[in-house]
Parts: C-alpha cells; sequence; structure tokens
C-alpha cells in the first residue's frame, strides 16, 4: 500500500462509536455546528512517520481534550494503539546530516541524536531549552540554547558559542575632564594619580579579555533601542544574518471585552487587540556578522524595486477628490453654506463637518511625489547549501509588494561591488544584492503559493 493511499485511508477512519451526529433525519443546525466539534468524531490528527520508519496518527479521547496516538501498519493497515510509555519513547522527526548517517532532533527542550538504524541517545539534559537542531557541512551539530547560537563537535564534546552580540551602546573611554574637574585633577596630585591608576586598570582588563584565547567572538554591539526578531546560521558556519526589529511596539489604545459568565459571578474584562489600523506594525531590516572578524554589515534593502513608491497615492487622492466635492459651499445666502446647517446634529451634518476639516488641513507641496521607503518584514531566509549566498523573502506592510533577492556575502570579505576595491573597508559596508522577482498586487499578495527554497 502507498503512503498517499495510507494517508487517505486514515482520514476516512470512522471515530471510535461510530456515530453519525445527523442520523435518524437529523439536520445540522447552528446550535450543533457551534458547539464542541467533538461531534465530528474522532478523526486523524497529525499523520506522521516516525525517524525509525513508523506511521502514527493522533486521535481525541472521547469529548475530551486528551489524544491518543496510534501506529499504523504500512503494509496491512492494521492498527495499534500505543501505551503512555511508548508515546514518551517515540523517537521525533528531524534534521539528517549531509551523509543521512544521523539525525539530530528535539524531544522535551532537549537534544536527541538518532542513529540511520533507528537508535537514539539523548545529547543534552539541561533545564534550559535546547531547539531547533540541524548540521553544518562538516557535520558540527548547531541549535538554539536561550536565544544563543550554539555548534557542537559531537566527537569531542566541545561546544562553542560563535558570535556574542549586545543591544546595547558600545563601551567608551572615560572623557577627559573638563571645568572644574581638569582644575581638580591639576592642582591636587591625589586626584590625578587615582585618575591614572583607573584608566591603567581598564586597560589592562580589555588587555587580558582579548588575549583569553578562548573567549567568545565579540561582542557585536547593535542600537539598544532594536532587539533580534531571527537568527541564521550559514551551512559553512562563516556568516551569520540577523533579523533586527524596534525593541518597543508602538503603543495604540486597546479595546475591552466584558465576560459575562465568570466562576465568581463578577463580571471582568479582557484586554484585546488594538482596532485594526490604529498601530503601526514593527518594520525589519538585516544585520549580516562575519563570524571570522567579528564584524556587522548592515544589509540595505532600500534598493529594492518600488520600495518608495506610494501604492496608496491614487486612493488618497480620490479622497481629497470627493471630500472637495461633498464640501463645496452651497451659495450665498444658503442656510446650508458650507453643508451644514447651524444646529444640525444629525449624524450626516458630523461627517460633513469632519469631512470639511480634513479637507482644509494643510498639505505639503511635496506630499504625493516623494514617499519614504516603506517598512517591510522579512518573510523567510534560506541558504545556500555551502554558504555561498543565502536567500531573502520580504513583503511590504502594506501587503502590496513581495521580493525575493540574493544576498552575496563572500564580497564584503573581498572588496566586490565597492567603487574603490582596494579602499579600507567599513562595518556599515553593505553586502551586494540582486533582486531575482518582484511580485506586485494593487489589492492584496495572496499568502498561497509563496514558496522559496527546499
Amino acid at each position: 500500500m502507498s503512503t498517499t493511499a495510507i494517508l487517505l485511508s486514515l482520514l476516512l477512519l470512522p471515530g471510535p462509536t461510530g456515530h453519525d451526529p445527523l442520523e435518524d433525519g437529523k439536520t445540522l443546525d447552528l446550535a450543533t455546528a457551534m458547539a464542541d466539534p467533538a461531534w465530528l468524531g474522532a478523526y486523524p490528527e497529525r499523520p506522521r512517520w516516525t525517524a525509525d520508519g513508523r506511521l502514527l496518527f493522533d486521535r481525541r479521547i472521547g469529548d475530551t481534550d486528551e489524544r491518543e496516538t496510534i501506529e499504523v501498519d504500512p503494509d496491512t493497515g492494521e492498527q495499534r494503539l500505543l501505551t503512555p510509555d511508548e508515546r514518551l519513547a517515540i523517537v521525533p522527526s528531524g534534521r539528517w546530516n549531509r551523509s543521512r548517517s544521523v539525525m539530530a532532533a528535539e524531544r522535551g527542550g532537549d537534544i536527541v541524536i538518532i542513529t540511520a538504524d533507528g537508535s537514539s541517545s539523548q545529547l543534552t539534559r539541561t533545564t534550559s531549552r535546547e531547539s531547533s537542531p540541524r548540521w553544518l557541512n562538516d557535520d558540527r551539530l548547531v541549535f538554539e540554547r536561550d536565544g544563543s547560537t550554539m555548534i557542537r563537535t559531537l566527537a569531542s564534546g566541545q561546544e562553542i558559542e560563535p558570535i556574542a552580540i549586545r543591544f546595547k551602546e558600545p563601551p567608551q573611554p572615560p572623557a577627559m575632564p573638563e571645568g572644574l574637574a581638569a582644575d581638580q585633577r591639576r592642582l591636587f596630585e591625589s586626584l590625578a594619580e587615582e585618575s591614572e591608576r583607573r584608566e591603567a586598570r581598564r586597560l589592562r582588563e580589555e588587555a587580558d579579555l582579548q588575549s583569553i584565547d578562548h573567549d567568545v567572538l565579540g561582542p557585536v554591539y547593535l542600537s539598544p533601542d532594536e532587539r533580534e526578531s531571527g537568527r541564521h546560521l550559514s551551512p559553512d558556519g562563516r556568516w551569520m544574518l540577523l533579523e533586527v526589529t524596534p525593541r518597543n511596539r508602538p503603543d495604540s489604545r486597546r479595546d475591552d471585552m466584558a465576560i459575562w459568565v465568570t466562576d465568581d459571578g463578577y463580571v471582568t474584562n479582557r484586554p484585546l487587540r488594538p482596532k485594526v489600523g490604529t498601530q503601526d506594525r514593527n518594520h525589519e531590516r538585516l544585520v549580516l556578522l562575519d563570524l571570522e572578524t567579528g564584524k556587522s554589515h548592515d544589509v540595505l534593502l532600500d534598493q529594492l524595486p518600488e520600495r518608495d513608491t506610494d501604492r496608496l497615492a491614487t486612493v488618497r487622492k480620490e479622497n481629497r477628490e470627493w471630500l472637495e466635492r461633498t464640501t463645496e459651499p452651497q451659495g450665498a445666502g444658503d442656510p446650508a453654506e458650507d453643508g451644514v446647517v447651524s444646529g444640525d446634529d444629525s449624524p450626516a451634518a458630523a461627517v460633513t463637518r469632519l469631512a470639511k476639516a480634513a479637507a482644509d488641513r494643510p498639505r505639503h507641496d511635496d506630499e504625493e511625489t516623494s514617499h519614504p521607503a516603506r517598512p517591510i518584514s522579512v518573510v523567510r531566509v534560506d541558504w545556500h547549501p555551502d554558504g555561498a549566498f543565502v536567500a531573502v523573502m520580504a513583503r511590504s506592510l502594506d501587503n502590496k509588494d513581495r521580493w525575493i533577492a540574493t544576498i552575496d556575502p563572500r564580497a564584503v570579505a573581498t572588496g566586490a561591488g565597492k567603487e574603490n576595491p582596494e579602499s579600507e573597508r567599513s562595518e556599515g559596508d553593505s553586502p551586494p544584492i540582486t533582486v531575482v522577482e518582484h511580485l506586485f498586487d494593487p489589492g492584496w499578495i495572496n499568502w498561497s503559493f509563496n514558496e522559496m527554497g527546499g
């Protein structure tokens, strides 16, 4: 029996009771449709293959929220209910190394190693949460631990953090004293000597840190007004691409919803999200980290095609024209001058007054012709298997444009793409990007078929 046939048969399996809620001539009414979905039956959920080749699916237990796990024989279709201990011992799916000899997976916040014969061993057992295990090209294991990326060599057990990232201002040497402070050090020899000792101690501590060969690379300092929203290590371990976004989300007023049916009989309020359109969405930017030099390079995405185009300019123009037409004076002596009768408190009159106020708002001459680069969000990042370049899918936050571009990090190391490659490079050098696809829709970018990578 093929895998497709097995999965289709799972979806057609009856519930444990075999009871049809619509039998005996009953019709599906709104009360039934909106009730607990248990009336649908215990249909198969999460059909999946395990690392050791078993076909499993979950199923609801009666009217509860609990689930049981069923194993299906791929050859006969025979089903077997797993015991609780067998469920806990399930080998999870994970990521194979390039030779497909070893798999790494996450189980319960720890990393598990599975060999090709299906045997497994637990690599980590910590109170921290380890996740997202994957392999570098040289078979070193990479995983995330409490917001840090860790690289582990299985043979030696050595575990390293490739780079330290700090969202804070870099430390600065003490400023030279001025005014009264300068006079104090000039007049009092003891103050000058104490200042010299402090500076010597600071320089010695910095030299000690730089001389420690097992110290983590960096740190790289980024703006304290930002935070990390994603990180992507290249398969060769040379580069890391960071997604960075403003630290504080724009504040916006929220609504409350009253909950009338409560355990204690008192009404409680539940905060809701801000109203649609009242809260600005956080935009993202990309930072490329060189894991050999410890330098950071901003990826300039302002050059994405038509990113500075105001997609809503036509809509705003049409709205202004409509407001101008609806607020034209009614003529001299007309009691409805300016479109509003004095003392008229009707909703229509209130709308007309608001429209006139908006139409009278002073405007800048360049409002329609100049537009800053629209904020974007990074949808997906995929590195080439050899780490030669990385592909990025981004979309504008107004949902009108989507771009797929490639970034060549090697150009930063070689100086390619600069007008004067021999000039000294700085941390601000931006790697060149190549736009390979640009999708625009005047209505809305469809979320279907937005695929990239494997």
